[in-house]
């Protein structure tokens, strides 16, 4: 019914490390996980309430993920830094976010394994933001969130409009 965790994360060639099956997702019902289309997660129930405080150490792997990069302004930093961006200026213009809050998600980032801060230049001080085997290993993510939003949520051509021949 599903394929394999390497078709999730990347396929042959992924740096991510090899993960048990049951990890992502099972056939058993006694570890049955959300990505089964029926069983809801085992690994969250009402004795782990989920608490944004305590994401980072939740058992359900989703939950573990979603603390790293559980913002929208975190995945489109991921997003510029996969097409090519890497000091704060290039996501800053690029993105329209403020100083503050870009120095926040990068810092989340880069804490989170994602991200690694390379100093480019001393005086004045500069650093470059690149990703890491962590951070490209996030790649296939971004594949499928990219795959969903066209599928579902891409406009419609309005049938008034004509094109041109």
């Amino acid at each position: 019914m599903w394929g394999t965790v390497t078709e999730f994360i990347g396929g042959a060639g992924s740096a991510a490390p090899a993960m048990p099956k049951h990890v992502i997702l099972t056939e058993t019902p006694d570890m049955a996980c959300i990505m089964q289309p029926i069983a809801l997660c085992s690994l969250h129930n009402e004795s782990y309430p989920m608490q944004h405080a305590r994401l980072a150490t939740n058992p359900c792997p989703i939950a573990r993920g979603l603390d790293r990069v559980g913002d929208w302004w975190s995945i489109l930093i991921l997003r510029d830094a996969f097409h090519g961006k890497t000091r704060f200026d290039q996501f800053q213009t690029n993105l329209g976010i403020a100083p503050n809050i870009l120095s926040r998600r990068l810092r989340k980032l880069v804490e989170a394994g994602l991200l690694t801060k390379v100093r480019y230049s001393p005086h004045p001080p500069r650093d470059e933001y690149r990703l890491t085997p962590v951070g490209e290993d996030f790649r296939p993510v971004l594949r499928a969130l990219l795959v969903w939003s066209n599928t579902h949520f891409t406009p419609k051509p309005d049938p008034a409009i004509r094109s041109h021949p």
